[in-house]
């Protein structure tokens, strides 16, 4: 099938809505000898008059329920912000457990105490009192983990709304 130089011309006029008026003489003439333009005009002419016809006829919602969807998705947004950094949070806060049991696992597995593996670990810094704490390092470090492996799951119960 051939096509016709002018086809885009007459798709934009069909288009514009401004079908037959702004088609002149010469343009009419070519419409009736030109087989492909007259079909193209056909069918453009008649997807443009469905497409006027389905814009007439479209719903348009009240603006109470475009008020709503809107709030809706902010409220949705807001959720997946917030969700996010707790994921963070949560994400931290077990990757700061698996290291603290590591570090008691591997003070406990070399024959040290855990005292002598803090100590290690923690050279630079100097603890005056750390001697009065070694009886209670483990149940310490225990609790520690467990509230941390556990606030996520409170602040999910605090802030849930439902």
């Amino acid at each position: 099938m051939t096509t016709c130089d002018r086809e885009e011309l007459l798709l934009e006029v069909v288009r514009a809505g401004r079908w037959p008026e702004l088609c002149g003489l010469e343009l009419s003439s070519h419409i009736a000898e030109c087989a492909s333009c007259a079909e193209l005009v056909a069918v453009a002419s008649a997807l443009a008059g469905d497409h006027q016809a389905s814009m007439r006829e479209a719903p348009v919602p009240p603006s109470g329920l475009v008020w709503w969807r809107m709030q809706k998705r902010a409220n949705e947004e807001a959720l997946r912000t917030a969700n996010r950094a707790l994921t963070t949070i949560q994400a931290v806060s077990v990757a700061a457990g698996v290291v603290i049991a590591l570090v008691i696992i591997g003070s406990f597995s070399n024959g040290r105490s855990l005292l002598q593996g803090l100590k290690e670990l923690m050279n630079p810094v100097h603890f005056p009192a750390v001697a009065t704490l070694a009886p209670w390092s483990f149940p310490l470090a225990l609790a520690l983990v467990t509230c941390v492996a556990l606030a996520p799951v409170a602040l999910y119960f605090a802030f849930a709304r439902d």
